[in-house]
């Protein structure tokens, strides 16, 4: 079909005589015709915009296609209670989910090998050396295996979710989408190495066709062309981009397996232990602030550090709550460890026991890198602000933290939803109501103390003020401490009486 309805793009003669324009033809005036009288047709770029739309097809028919069969398969046996007696098998995870990995989007695998053929050929034709389509490939197979993981992940721990298979591929898809447009200059470009199809505008670039005869919206952005990670250029050229993503992709697969593995074994466990958790942070620390790692001259370099920590606090955000929900322990484990320890050890070491000591850890491990980076990055004049923030994004992680503890005691059914929806709103509302309330006011600046996001003011806004803030916040998070060792007490007293 698509041979057909790029076979309808070429000129069609119905009357000589009348001159015709069309992007296929040799010339950019009128098309030209050789002695017989057939159009001169510019075949190397028919052939790559082919090959540019068979890729990307591609690319999503099988993560998408793939990630929704994966996490509606995996819902489908914990629904029927199957997943619970493959459970038994003897087994290790990694050989039964990665039979699960292969085998349910086999009919996939099967359609992307029909059509290697025609892909291969279009690329070849459109001069595009054999060894940048095998890079393709490549860099495609990994990030199957990435997403797939990646799948398999939330398809373990999603089973009370209906339209999990749909959020799942939704995401891939907007992702996918994301990444196309999307051009920031800052470490947000690190998600670019996620996403196969970064590669696709190095092969058409090889072809040396002039780009802008290539169909308008199959390119991407050539944001990684100039990403320096720790001063090494990532997308000097093709080679460079597929290693850093395999690299990439091999690291964060290597975190998502472990999970995997403690899940499918123990599904009252946590994701991850505390020494995963430790070393997962390192990880993650080392890759994101190697992309704010300027080099050379760059206009307003100075400006555009304290950019780059803006990126930096909202990335360690989305960490710390993803930490969270991984380091969660299930109502049944905190309720053991109330009844085995009531009486035996006060009711704090259980609360610090918990998944609050282990992300106060991980909060002074992340302080580690953030403080020396803003120490020896920012400016003078904006290292106070800077730290003001950090302390204040640090108060709402414990929050979070602390929050997450008392709905998993207190709410039965469907504790993750809750969990998530509280996320939603301390991470979307804030932003939502305080740009409403901009348009009527000028003067709530304040408020955006209130907020994981306070470096929008902690530069303008005065040290009192500021401490003030903080010193509510804590109050704050004493509270719901309070409440969360009344819960376990409460939970340990029950057993013993």
């Amino acid at each position: 079909m698509l041979i057909i309805f790029f076979q309808s793009q070429l000129p069609l003669d119905f009357d000589p005589t009348i001159p015709i324009i069309n992007k296929y033809c040799l010339t950019n005036s009128y098309c030209l015709r050789d002695s017989v009288g057939f159009f001169v047709i510019h075949w190397q770029l028919w052939w790559a915009n082919l090959f540019t739309i068979l890729s990307i097809l591609g690319v999503l028919i099988l993560l998408v296609g793939g990630v929704y069969l994966l996490v509606y398969n995996l819902a489908n046996e914990q629904r029927r209670g199957t997943l619970n007696f493959i459970r038994l098998s003897p087994q290790p995870p990694q050989i039964i989910l990665s039979g699960k990995l292969l085998g349910v989007p086999s009919l996939l695998f099967l359609v992307a090998i029909l059509a290697i053929p025609l892909h291969l050929y279009a690329g070849l034709s459109a001069e595009i050396s054999l060894f940048l389509i095998l890079e393709f490939y490549i860099f495609l197979l990994a990030g199957c295996f990435f997403f797939y993981s990646t799948a398999i992940l939330f398809g373990l721990v999603s089973s009370s979710c209906g339209f999990a298979p749909w959020l799942a591929s939704g995401a891939v898809l907007l992702f996918l989408l994301t990444t196309h447009y999307s051009v920031t200059g800052t470490l947000v470009d690190w998600l670019f190495l996620f996403s196969p199809m970064q590669i696709i505008s190095y092969l058409i670039k090889a072809t040396h066709l002039n780009l802008n005869y290539i169909d308008e919206g199959l390119l991407l952005p050539t944001s990684l062309y100039s990403r320096h990670w720790y001063n090494v250029l990532l997308g000097a050229n093709a080679a460079n981009l597929v290693m850093s993503a395999l690299l990439n992709y091999s690291l964060c697969s290597y975190w998502i397996w472990q999970a995997i593995k403690r899940c499918y074994s123990h599904p009252q466990k946590t994701l991850l232990n505390k020494q995963q958790s430790y070393l997962l942070l390192v990880f993650f620390e080392t890759v994101i602030i190697g992309f704010t790692v300027v080099k050379g001259i760059v206009p307003a370099w100075k400006e555009g550090m304290i950019y780059h920590y803006r990126f930096l606090l909202m990335f360690n955000w989305v960490m710390f709550l993803a930490l969270i929900l991984f380091l969660k322990p299930s109502r049944q484990g905190i309720q053991s460890d109330a009844r085995y320890h009531h009486g035996e050890q006060p009711i704090q070491n259980l609360v610090w026991s918990s998944v609050l000591s282990v992300i106060v850890v991980n909060l002074a491990i992340a302080s580690i890198f953030l403080v020396s980076w803003i120490l020896f990055s920012l400016e003078a004049s904006e290292k106070i602000p800077a730290l003001f923030s950090l302390l204040i994004c640090y108060n709402f992680i414990l929050f979070c933290a602390v929050i997450t503890q008392i709905i998993t005691l207190r709410i039965v059914q469907k504790p993750a939803l809750w969990i998530t929806g509280v996320f939603a709103i301390v991470t979307i509302l804030p932003v939502i109501v305080l740009n409403l309330l901009a348009r009527n006011s000028s003067d709530n600046s304040l408020l955006w103390l209130f907020t994981p996001y306070a470096w929008v003011v902690t530069q303008s806004t005065s040290q009192v003020s500021i401490w003030l803030v903080i010193v509510m916040q804590w109050s704050i998070l004493g509270l719901c401490t309070l409440q969360l060792m009344h819960d376990i007490k409460k939970i340990g007293e029950s057993a013993s009486k």
